[in-house]
Order: structure tokens, then sequence, then C-alpha cells
């Protein structure tokens, strides 16, 4: 259950707290007052609990030679951290106008039977809020310290090097997924994970590739050496806290520290990493400082201006629609770029379809096989996605199509959304993104929720109604459009 709380507080508490304090008021400070006592008492006992927690056991052997980092778990190596804790800021950022939306909107709809009330009394005691207001700004800094954490991450994990690492760590993350998905495979009538692939038609390695225990080691490692070296407390005062907070949110308040982690089935060093995780958490969030700005591209693109003499556009000719051109930003996405024109200089989309079409989002085209689940990098392997805050995924923007993080291949999509919220607009201008590029949003859209999902690599600046009539064809159920529409040919020119 615990194995994954890295980022164990984004979505259970937040629910908590949306359905907790949509409760009323007068409610709470009277006719419950009996067993907010109760409550608060019960509350103080879980948090004064004996425990036997070992914290050091996940510190034992722990070194720092040179760049070289030694933990239970194995070893990394470590190259300047210096950039990475400089760390471009996500599209995982919420500000506090949408949070606040977000959460006035769940203290309408919230039903007040999704949790009892004792849990409700309890939650409330223990995190201390006695109203909306107070929730929100609650939510506000949990989500902020979230965002700090995920925004970092990705950049920090880039600077080790994962040597070698412990057999024994290695089986054992093996074992807790094979346990977590067996599980999962049971809730369909799998009885093992081996029935289930048999009936995928896949092998039981096959299915495992999936568990990235390299990359979970690594995290542990690094987790272990910010906690180290930034001379983190973990003691069992703070044990208790995060345990009592944790069995709070998945209904087990009124239980004692222990109970509450045998109800939970967590052993000690779940625990113990649990807490070292949610300790970084909170030391990024105040210590790392988040920058996204043209200052750290190193170049000022203008991303809405049309192409400039010398720069790099695409041809991209659509039989029986015409012609569409885009100006490209080898600046900013410069393995986006390359990838793209090489491919068409090649001939590879040539003939291809734009095989997704959804009106008023995008057109998605770059695959051989026309499904949508074909098509590789000019590497023959996926490539990392490249982000600016100079770059948005306004109407016009052409885009790495993806399958998650770091998946870019052959795929790409032009958005042709023409909706436009001004809560996005206001946010975009808080993180960064230049205000010609806000202001094009807010007059001709786009699709906000794509921002820093998907590498932006270049603007259309001649043809939107070519891409507007292309979303008004006919489609399946798959958004698959029921009548071919062709890329002849793309190429590729300097202005």
């Amino acid at each position: 259950m615990l194995k994954k709380l890295k980022y164990f507080l984004v979505v259970v508490m937040c629910m908590v707290l949306f359905t907790a304090c949509g409760k009323d008021e007068t409610e709470k400070e009277t006719g419950n007052s009996t067993k907010n006592e109760e409550s608060s008492s019960k509350n103080e006992e879980n948090k004064n609990s004996s425990s036997e927690f070992v914290v050091n056991d996940i510190f034992e052997g722990y070194s720092k030679e040179g760049n070289t980092i030694t933990t239970i778990y194995g070893t990394a190596e470590m190259t300047d951290i210096t950039e990475a804790l400089t760390v471009l800021k996500s599209d995982m950022a919420v500000t506090s106008s949408t949070v606040a939306s977000s959460v006035d909107s769940m203290l309408t709809n919230a039903g007040a039977e999704e949790i009892t009330e004792d849990f409700l009394n309890t939650w409330c005691s223990n995190v201390n809020i006695k109203s909306a207001d107070e929730m929100t700004k609650y939510v506000e800094d949990l989500l902020y310290m979230i965002n700090a954490y995920n925004a970092a991450w990705g950049n920090i994990t880039e600077c080790f090097t994962l040597k070698d690492y412990n057999e024994d760590a290695y089986n054992a993350i093996v074992a807790a997924n094979d346990e977590y998905y067996t599980s999962m495979v049971a809730m369909y009538g799998y009885e093992s994970l081996e029935a289930y692939c048999t009936a995928m038609n896949m092998t039981l390695d096959s299915f495992r590739s999936m568990y990235d225990v390299e990359g979970e080691i690594l995290d542990k490692i690094i987790n272990i050496y910010f906690a180290k070296e930034t001379g983190l407390v973990l003691n069992d005062e703070k044990m208790n806290e995060i345990v009592s907070n944790v069995a709070f949110q998945y209904g087990y308040g009124n239980k004692t520290i222990e109970e509450a982690k045998e109800a939970m089935g967590a052993n000690d060093e779940d625990w113990q990493l649990t807490a070292v995780n949610y300790t970084v958490m909170q030391w990024l969030a105040q210590n790392v400082n988040i920058v996204d700005d043209i200052e750290h591209d190193g170049v000022a693109v203008d991303q809405v201006a049309g192409p400039q003499s010398g720069d790099t556009v695409a041809e991209i000719t659509i039989k029986d629609y015409g012609t569409v051109k885009i100006r490209l930003f080898p600046e900013l996405a410069p393995k986006a770029v390359e990838n793209f024109v090489t491919h068409a200089k090649d001939g590879y989309y040539d003939g291809l379809s734009f095989h997704r079409v959804i009106e008023n989002f995008m057109i998605q085209g770059g695959d051989p096989k026309g499904d949508g689940t074909g098509g590789e990098s000019i590497w023959g392997e996926p490539f990392e996605d490249e982000f600016s805050v100079q770059l948005a995924p306004v109407r016009g923007a052409l885009c790495m199509a993806n399958s998650g993080e770091d998946t870019n291949g052959s795929q790409f999509f032009i958005v042709q959304c023409t909706d436009h919220m001004d809560s996005y607009a206001t946010d975009w201008k808080e993180i960064g993104v230049p205000q010609n590029l806000v202001d094009y949003y807010s007059q001709n859209g786009g699709y906000p929720s794509l921002f820093k999902v998907h590498t932006v690599f270049g603007q259309v600046y001649e043809g939107m109604e070519v891409i507007d009539a292309i979303t008004e064809t006919e489609t399946d159920d798959s958004d698959k459009p029921t009548t071919d529409v062709i890329i002849e040919k793309i190429d590729i020119k300097t202005y």
C-alpha cells in the first residue's frame, strides 16, 4: 500500500480535505463538541504512542566519498547537482486562483456520505482546520510542496548514475511490486500474475519490465543522500506524526500508531522511507529555487511572432486540403526539431495519415501504422521532452505526441482548440510565460493542460484554416477519420 507514497499526499489528502470541510461548521462546533474532544484525546494518544522505529537502519553504511554515494540499497555516482537544484517549474504548478476554484467546487459538490462523521471530526482536529478558508490555505501549501518536489526530482535524478545495487534490495522491490499487481489482477479474476500473463500472451519478465526497479533504487539512494546531507531530523516523534497523518488519510484515524501500521500492512522500513520522502519533499519546497524564464533558456523566442529571415520552416502538404506552414524552434527544442526535420527530409512522413482528429482539440499524425501505436525517432529509441516557458500549447502549436514522460518518437500533433480560460491566462503569467504568448492564448485559444506535458517545437503561421477544415471531417469511435487525411509531403525550407 505504501510503496507509492512518494506522492502519497497528492490525491488522498486533498480529497479528504475537500470533503472534510464541506460539512456544516455549526454542527462541528456545537453538536459534535464531545466527539471532537474524544477524537482529540485519541489523536494525542496516537502521537504519543510508544514506537520502536530504528530510523538509522536505512542510514546504515551510508557514505559519500567524492561523487560516490553508498547506501544499503547500492551505490550511485553523482555529478554536479547545482544546476539540478535550479529546476524548471513544471505544468503541475498550481496557483492559488485555480486551487481556490477547485476547493470551492469540491466543497459545493462533496457528499457527506463519502466519509464518516467520526473520521471528519478526528481529521479536522488533527490538522487544526476549522473553516473552508483554512482548508484552502492548507491545500495550497500541500500542493506547492508536492509540485516543488515533482518539478525538482526529474532534474535531480538525471545528475545521478546508478553504478550498482544491492541484489536483495532489487528482489525485495520486485516482490513488493508482484504482490501489488497480483492484488490488482485478482480483481479481474486472475489467481496469480503468472495466470494473467499467460492470458495476455506475455512473459512474467516482460510484465515486470515496467517496474523500473533500478529507478526505484536510485530514488531511495537520492532521498537518503538528501536526508543525510541536509541534516533532516527523523526521530520517533516525526515518524509518529507521519504515520498518524497517513493513517487518517486511509480511514484509520481512531487507531493507535501500532494498530494503524498493522492495518496498513507496511513494515518499519516502508515507514522510514516514507518519512524520508516526506521530509525531503518539505526541504525541496523550502529550499529549491524554482525558475523557468528567458534567462534560463539563454535565448528569447517569440512563439507567435511568425518566422524571421533565416528561420527553419516546414511546409506540410495535405491531400485535398492544402498546405500548412510552420515555424520551427531549434533553439528551445533542438532534438524534437532535428527528429522532425530529418524524418521529413527522408520522406518518412510522406503518405502517412492524420490518424487521430478531434474537433476543437488537435490533429495527430506521423505514425506509419496509422493507429497511434507505431513510429520511432531517428535515433531508434524514445528521446526526452524539451520544455520551455516560452513555448506553450496555444492554437497552432506543433507538439510531439507521447505515451508518457520522455517517450517521444515520430508522432506529432497540431493544436486546433479555440477555447480559452482567464484563470489559465493568469496562471501562465504568474509562472513566467511571456505576456504576448498569454495574450495570444486569450485571443485565440489553446489547450493549457498539455503545457509541459508535450514538447512544443513549432507554430503554424499560415494555413490554420486547413487544420480547421480537417477537424470537421467525419471520424469513427476511435477519432480516426473515416476518409484518410493524407500527408503528401513535408518540405523543410529556410525562410
